[in-house]
């Protein structure tokens, strides 16, 4: 349960990753345009310097389709909703097994089905590897790690 609390964080603050990355280029795309193009205007005699400027950031806009970052923000958005929903499946079944409710046999298929839901979500989400990002790994399981402190102990 601790391993998949992990895993629906890593999901959110990849997204987070992404969502950013995406607007800071968006962000970019934009002001370095409009400025190169209002500061063109002003000062002729760095004609060519704007115009490197606003050359680089069409490049920019007609290359960022094929960047991952939207793409990933959409998927890892979509996954991580799903896990969230998943944990509080895990986090019920946990709750079953640590009252006793349910016997062995019913745990190992409830934990199945949950793994195989979990397994399901991430092939419809994720069309392409994510590459791991070390440092959100680490912080995602600081916080599932945090959660369990603050909940069950």
């Amino acid at each position: 349960m601790t391993g998949f609390r992990a895993q629906a964080e890593y999901l959110r603050l990849y997204q987070l990753h992404c969502e950013r990355y995406d607007r800071g280029l968006k962000i970019i795309s934009a002001v370095s345009s409009s400025a190169s193009i209002g500061a063109w205007a002003i000062w002729n005699t760095l004609s060519w310097v704007w115009g490197a400027i606003i050359a680089a950031s069409q490049v920019l806009t007609a290359v960022k389709p094929y960047l991952p970052f939207e793409q990933r923000l959409k998927a890892t958005g979509e996954l991580a909703s799903k896990f969230e929903r998943l944990f509080l499946q895990f986090e019920s079944t946990w709750h079953d097994v640590a009252e006793g409710n349910i016997s062995d046999k019913q745990i190992n298929e409830k934990l199945t089905k949950l793994n195989q839901l979990a397994t399901d979500a991430f092939e419809s989400c994720i069309k392409s590897p994510l590459p791991l990002k070390q440092s959100l790994r680490e912080r995602a399981a600081a916080i599932a790690t945090e959660y369990f402190i603050n909940i069950y102990t």
